[in-house]
């Protein structure tokens, strides 16, 4: 299955480089309509529709990929910079925040962990 979603996830990108942003988007929602978990394809959407300039669209395809991927730290870095275009700002703010966090749990120890 993974193999065919990778597939399916280059075809698409493949369409947008070709000059097909709108088939390749409708591409990429037919395959999260069948694969919701693909994270993959949410990311490749959020950029497809950042560069269309709908940064509306752009910020809830981000969000979901930080849903699915929340120890991400570059995902929600991306989500707090897409928020901005948008002129999401507070949501901005907390997309960078769980960012840093995510960052900081990497270098603690253990014991830090736990007592978080």
């Amino acid at each position: 299955m993974t193999n065919e979603l990778n597939r399916k996830y280059d075809a698409a990108v493949l369409q947008e480089i070709d000059g097909d942003r709108q088939g390749a988007i409708e591409s990429l929602r037919q395959m999260i309509a069948q694969t919701p978990d693909f994270a993959l394809a949410y990311t490749a959407l959020s950029a497809m529709y950042n560069r269309a300039g709908k940064p509306e669209q752009a910020v809830e395809y981000a969000k979901r990929y930080t849903e699915l991927e929340p120890e991400d730290s570059f995902g929600f870095t991306v989500l707090s910079s897409l928020c901005i275009k948008a002129g999401r700002r507070e949501e901005a703010e907390d997309a960078l925040m769980n960012a840093q966090q995510i960052q900081m749990r990497a270098y603690m120890t253990p014991q830090e962990k736990n007592q978080e």
